[in-house]
C-alpha cells in the first residue's frame, strides 16, 4: 500500500477510496490517519471528523482501556509474524448505538518512519457471534453442572455469569407463580454495586401479572424482546428508573421447561445497543436450559425440605414415645419429672433443668440432667442454685411472663447476670453452656414452673423448631406436675380398686392356651394402670389386650377399668384392632379425668392362626415359634391413647402351630431401673429356654426374681395357639 499526502496534509491511500469494505489507518499513537467513505456508511459518521482523533472514540467507553492495550501490543509486534485472524468487536455509530463488527488488522512497518495499523471492518450485525455464544453457553453449562444449593443461592451467581458474559450492567430474575399467576422479581444483579440504585430499588420484590410491564409481556408472548432505547418508552412501568440510572438498551427473554413457564430474565445496559437479531435468537435458547436448571433446584429443595420434615417428625415421634414410656414406668411425680429430663437429653439439648413453684410459693429445682454422664456430678450442683423468681434468669422470666425465652448464644455479661455468686458462675462456665431455651410450665393458663434446655460444647444453636419441641416437653412436664400433686393424696384403697377391675379369671377358649400374671407396685399408696384381657369373639376369633395407663394412683386404676370396658364394647362393633384403638383414643380424650395410656390389641383367628396386631405406643409382643428364636413383632406403633386424632396401623401375620405370643407392660423392662436393653434380652432368653412350659408356668418364669429382680408393677399375658379352635368360650379358668 502506497500512502500519499493529500490536501491539507491529510494522508489518503487513494487505492482504497472506492472499496466497499470499511478501512481505517491509525498512526503509532492510535490516532486516525485515514478512514475511507465505507467507514462513514457503516458507522453513520462524517469520516473527515475522525481524522486526527484517537481511535477510541469509535468504541464503547467501558471497553476503551482494553482496546487501547490491544492496540499498543499490536503496534509493537513483530511485522514478520503470521497474520492475526479477524476478531469480533463492538464499535460506536454516529447516533451513539453499538454495532458488532469483525476487524482484520494489518501492521505497516516501513524501514523509515513511524509504524501504522490498517484495519478492515465488516458488518456482522446479521450474523451470530459463534465464539461469543459458545463462551456464554459454556460458562453457563459449567456453572449449572457444578451448582448446588437453593435457587436463592445459585440464581444470583447465574445472573452474574449471563450478564457479565453478554456485557450488560444490570440483570433481574423473575419467578412465575402458577397459583397467583404473578411474576415476582426475586433477584437483582449489578456489575457495580454503586450504580443503578433506583432501578434496583424499584425491582425489589416487584410483582406483575402476565402482559404487565416488560417481564409480564415476555411471559405472555413467550418470545424474547430487544429494546434499543428504553428512555424513549415512557409507557414502561419503570421508565423513571431507567432514565434516572441512564440505562438505554434491554434484552428480556423467558426461561421455561418443556411444559411450563418458570420465569423471565431481564438484561439492561447503559449502551445504546442495536438489536443483535441472530445472537438474541441463539441466546434465548439458553432460557430452556436455565428453566430446567431452576426446576431441578426447586425439586431438590422440596426433596430436602421433605426429608428434613420427615426426619424432624420422626425425632419428635420417637421423643414423644420415649416420654410416654418414661411416664408409664415412673414412681411418683419427682421420678416422672426426672425421667422426662433424662429423655430430653441429648435429643433436645445437652442439659435439662426443671424448676417448679411449690405450695409455699418458692421455686424448687426438681431436675438437673446432663447428656454426658461425666458431667452429671457438676450438673447436680446446679440443682442447688435455684433462680430468683424476681431475677433475670431465663427460667424466672419465663415463669413471670408466661412466655418462652430463647437465645442462640450466652454472653459473658449474661452469665454474670444469671448466676448467684462465684461458685455458680464457675460451674456454668465449666459446663461450656452455649445456647438456651426456657419454656413456662402452664396448666389452665397458670404458670407453675419453667423447663430450661441448654446446649453445651456441641456448637448447636437453638431456633424456632427447637422451641416447639421444648414446648411439647413442657406441656407434658406441666401435666405430670399437675397430676402428681393429686397423686400424692391418693391412698392404698386404689389397690383394691385395681384388683377389682382386673379380670379374676380368663375364659377357656378352644384353640389357645392362655395365662396372665400381674405384679402390683410395692408402694403402699401407689397402684398401676396395667390392664389385660382376653375376649372371645364371633367367628372363631379371640381378642388379646394389654395396656398401661399413665400414673400410679386411683385415677389410673379407674381409667384402666374404663378402657377395659370400652375395649369390650368396641369389639362388638369391629374386629379391626386399628379401628378399636382409634375409637379408644377418642374415648380416653373425652374422659373427665383424661390420662394417657398405651395399649396393644391383637385379634387371633383360632382356626387358622391368622393374627392382626395394632399398638398405641405399647411395646410389641414377643413371638416364639418352634425352631425360631424369640423376637418382638415388627409393628409401627401409633401414638398413645388420649392424645386425639391418632392413626393406628395394623400388622398381619400367621402363627405356626404351637407358636406363643408374649405380651407385657413397660414395668417388666423398666420399672425405674437402668438397663432396659439387658432386660429385654433377658426376656428373650427366658422365652427361648422355657418355651416348652405351659402358659402359666412360662408367665411365672418371666416374672421370677431370677429372671427379673425387683420387678415392680408389671403384667404379662401369654397366649399359645394350639391349632384346634372351632368355637367360642366354654368356662372361666
Amino acid at each position: 500500500m502506497t500512502l500519499e499526502a493529500g490536501p491539507a496534509g491529510i494522508v489518503s491511500p487513494r487505492i482504497v477510496d472506492n472499496l466497499v469494505d470499511a478501512v481505517l489507518v491509525l498512526e503509532d499513537r492510535g490516532r486516525v490517519l485515514y478512514a475511507n467513505p465505507a467507514v462513514g456508511r457503516l458507522l453513520g459518521r462524517d469520516v473527515r471528523s475522525l481524522f486526527g482523533e484517537p481511535f477510541t472514540v469509535l468504541v464503547p467507553e467501558h471497553k476503551r482501556a482494553a482496546y487501547r492495550s490491544n492496540f499498543q501490543e499490536l503496534i509493537a509486534s513483530d511485522p514478520t509474524s503470521a497474520s492475526r485472524a479477524p476478531e469480533r468487536v463492538t464499535v460506536l455509530c454516529g447516533d451513539g448505538s453499538e454495532l458488532p463488527v469483525e476487524v482484520g488488522v494489518f501492521l505497516v512497518a516501513p524501514e523509515r518512519g513511524p509504524r501504522m495499523l490498517a484495519a478492515v471492518l465488516w458488518d456482522r450485525s446479521n450474523q451470530v457471534d459463534i465464539h461469543r455464544y459458545q463462551q456464554v453457553s459454556e460458562e453457563l453449562l459449567t456453572f449449572v453442572a457444578g451448582a448446588s444449593g437453593s435457587a436463592d443461592q445459585t440464581v444470583p451467581q447465574m445472573l452474574g455469569i449471563l450478564a457479565g458474559s453478554m456485557d450488560f450492567e444490570f440483570a433481574t430474575s423473575w419467578r412465575w407463580d402458577t397459583d397467583s399467576e404473578l411474576l415476582r422479581c426475586e433477584h437483582v444483579w449489578r456489575r457495580n454495586a454503586r450504580e443503578c440504585e433506583t432501578l434496583a430499588a424499584a425491582c425489589d420484590q416487584m410483582t406483575v401479572g402476565a402482559g404487565e410491564g416488560l417481564a409480564g409481556f415476555v411471559a405472555s408472548s413467550n418470545e424474547p424482546v430487544w429494546l434499543t432505547d428504553l428512555t424513549q418508552a415512557p409507557h414502561l412501568g419503570r421508565h423513571e428508573a431507567f432514565v434516572s440510572d441512564a440505562l438505554r438498551s434491554g434484552f428480556i427473554f423467558p426461561i421455561r421447561t418443556r411444559e411450563r413457564l418458570v420465569g423471565v430474565i431481564e438484561l439492561f445496559t447503559k449502551a445504546h445497543r442495536r438489536p443483535d437479531g441472530p445472537f438474541v435468537e441463539a441466546v434465548a435458547g439458553v432460557g430452556a436450559r436455565l428453566g430446567e436448571f431452576i426446576e431441578r433446584l426447586d425439586l431438590e429443595a422440596q426433596r430436602a425440605w421433605l426429608v428434613a420434615k420427615l426426619e424432624r417428625s420422626k425425632r419428635q415421634q420417637d421423643f414423644l414415645l420415649q416420654a410416654n414410656r418414661a411416664l408409664a414406668g415412673s414412681n411418683g411425680f419427682r421420678d416422672a419429672v426426672g425421667r422426662l429430663a433424662a429423655v430430653a437429653v441429648p435429643t433436645l439439648g445437652d442439659v435439662c433443668l426443671i424448676d417448679v413453684v411449690d405450695s409455699t410459693g418458692s421455686l424448687v429445682r426438681l431436675a438437673a440432667r446432663h447428656a454426658d454422664p461425666r458431667h452429671q456430678a457438676m450438673t447436680d450442683e446446679l440443682a442447688t442454685h435455684v433462680p430468683d423468681l424476681s431475677g433475670s434468669h431465663p427460667a424466672a422470666r419465663a415463669l413471670r411472663t408466661g412466655e418462652s425465652q430463647w437465645s442462640t448464644s450466652m454472653s459473658e455479661d449474661f452469665m454474670r447476670r444469671t448466676t448467684k455468686g462465684d461458685r455458680h458462675y464457675e460451674v456454668t462456665r465449666a459446663l461450656n453452656l452455649e445456647s438456651y431455651v426456657s419454656v413456662p410450665l402452664l396448666v389452665d393458663d397458670k404458670t407453675m414452673g419453667a423447663l430450661t434446655l441448654v446446649t453445651a460444647s456441641s456448637s448447636r444453636r437453638y431456633g424456632e423448631e427447637d422451641l416447639w419441641a421444648a414446648e411439647d416437653l413442657a406441656n407434658q412436664v406441666a401435666s405430670v406436675i399437675q397430676r402428681a400433686r393429686a397423686f400424692e393424696e391418693q391412698s392404698s384403697i386404689a389397690h383394691l380398686l385395681q384388683n377389682s377391675l382386673l379380670p379374676s379369671g380368663l375364659d377357656r377358649i378352644a384353640g389357645i392356651d392362655v395365662a396372665a400374671r400381674y405384679v402390683p407396685s410395692s408402694q403402699v399408696a401407689e397402684v398401676g394402670g396395667d390392664l389385660y384381657d382376653v375376649v372371645s369373639l364371633a367367628g372363631n376369633r379371640v381378642a388379646l389386650v394389654i395396656g398401661d395407663v399413665e400414673g400410679h394412683d386411683m385415677t389410673a386404676a379407674t381409667v384402666m377399668g374404663q378402657l377395659r370396658s370400652a375395649i369390650r364394647a368396641y369389639l362388638l362393633l369391629t374386629h379391626d384392632p386399628g379401628r378399636v384403638l382409634s375409637m379408644l383414643d377418642r374415648f380416653a380424650l373425652e374422659q373427665p379425668t383424661p390420662r394417657l395410656a398405651t395399649a396393644c390389641l391383637a385379634v387371633l383367628d383360632t382356626s387358622s392362626g391368622a393374627v392382626v396386631v395394632s399398638s398405641a405406643g405399647h411395646p410389641a409382643p414377643f413371638m416364639v415359634s418352634t425352631g425360631d428364636p424369640a423376637a418382638p413383632m415388627i409393628i409401627r406403633p401409633g401414638p398413645p391413647l388420649g392424645i386425639g386424632g391418632g392413626r393406628y396401623p395394623v400388622k398381619r401375620s400367621k402363627l405356626s402351630r404351637a407358636a406363643t405370643m408374649a405380651f407385657y407392660t413397660d414395668g417388666l423392662i423398666e420399672a425405674g431401673r437402668a438397663g432396659a436393653d439387658q432386660r429385654i434380652e433377658q426376656l428373650a432368653r427366658t422365652l427361648n429356654a422355657q418355651s416348652s412350659l405351659d402358659c402359666g408356668a412360662l408367665a411365672d418364669a418371666i416374672l421370677a426374681p431370677e429372671s427379673n429382680p425387683e420387678v415392680d408393677d408389671a403384667a404379662v399375658l401369654i397366649v399359645r395357639w394350639t391349632g384346634s379352635g372351632r368355637g367360642g368360650s366354654t368356662a372361666p379358668v
